[in-house]
């Protein structure tokens, strides 16, 4: 059921809802809550590694992962979360940005913190799918195992084969055991609103997952308003016997956009059809349902809907404000632990 969820967010995410189709083209709303969302959280991010040398050293590679903070934070808005992880490649130390579809939770603490996990990864050569499955767990010691498969389609996870196998992982270590490690070598940056989907599950959830219906109701509406001006457009129709032949014999419509032909048996040559357009009454159905959007996922009002349809008091928009500063600080707070979780771990390394 999670992982569906998170299927869902994806689609969301990448405008390819389940609802949409050639009728309805969508507004793409799921990706604008979460940017919003990544900027407010990320707009004055100001954050550093301190401590001589070696607080210099990894500093650098800090400063190279905020810099991308942004981008992972959308990702995390909109999937539910974001695993950072640090690795060694060289002298080195690098950062992975993992999401959901990715790695998969296998046991937590009693604070709901991910204490083991296996992270995916994949690469394609002649056909062949080459799947890497790296396992981490937080027991007396802490353990890393990779383990590495191949098949020939993603549905398969194929057959085991040696690690060393695939050049890219070829200086890779089958396991590794280190000790003194008090938390996972892995930071999970995820939402901090509670798992509405699954109540007992410690994983994050999208911000838009409370308003997901209301999405859906936002882009048939909005396919409504679209259909509302191309089914009104303008035409003259025109009987068949004021119209022009040419050499054929083929009626000649000066302009097929316009001109539609008309077969009656009275005098009328011309009947002008201007329909009128229901555009405020379509428009103001739709603000409603982005103003339902905006307090379901914690935005202020007016961030999606337009405030000259809204007919909301000066303490509903003050309140919907305060809203939308608690929902970004709780963000906040919720990357500033998954940074620090980082640090920790690049510092192992």
């Amino acid at each position: 059921e999670v992982s569906a969820k998170i299927d869902l967010w994806s689609s969301l995410y990448e405008n390819r809802a389940p609802w949409l189709s050639k009728e309805v083209t969508g507004l793409n709303l799921a990706s604008a809550i979460a940017s919003e969302f990544a900027r407010l959280t990320t707009l004055e991010m100001k954050t550093e590694v301190s401590g001589g040398e070696r607080g210099e050293f990894l500093n650098g590679i800090y400063q190279n992962v905020t810099a991308h903070a942004r981008n992972f934070t959308e990702l995390a808005c909109a999937k539910g979360s974001v695993i950072l992880k640090p690795y060694v490649r060289g002298t080195g130390i690098y950062v992975d940005y993992i999401q959901p579809n990715d790695f998969l939770p296998l046991d937590f603490d009693g604070n709901g913190n991910i204490t083991a996990a296996v992270f995916c990864e994949r690469i394609y050569k002649e056909d062949k799918v080459f799947t890497r499955l790296e396992e981490h767990r937080l027991d007396k010691n802490y353990i890393i195992t990779n383990k590495a498969y191949k098949s020939n389609s993603l549905s398969d996870i194929g057959r085991e084969i040696p690690l060393n196998s695939v050049s890219e992982w070829a200086s890779l270590q089958e396991r590794a055991e280190i000790s003194g490690i008090d938390k996972p070598l892995f930071a999970h940056f995820k939402m901090p609103s509670a798992n509405v989907t699954n109540p007992d599950s410690p994983m994050g959830t999208s911000v838009y997952a409370r308003a997901v219906d209301l999405i859906k109701d936002a882009d048939i509406q909005y396919a409504r308003f679209l259909w509302e001006f191309e089914s009104g457009k303008r035409a003259l129709f025109v009987d068949e016997s004021a119209l022009t032949r040419d050499k054929l014999g083929r009626k000649i419509i000066p302009d097929e956009r316009l001109y539609r032909m008309l077969s009656t048996d009275d005098d009328t040559l011309f009947k002008d059809w201007t329909p009128a357009i229901r555009q405020e009454e379509i428009n103001k159905g739709l603000n409603r349902i982005l103003r339902g959007i905006e307090f379901n996922t914690g935005l202020a009002y007016g961030t999606l809907s337009d405030v000259q349809y809204s007919d909301k008091t000066a303490e509903e928009i003050r309140s919907s404000k305060q809203r939308s500063y608690a929902t970004v600080s709780d963000i906040q707070m919720a990357l500033k632990t998954a940074l620090q979780d980082l640090v920790y771990a690049m510092n192992v390394w």
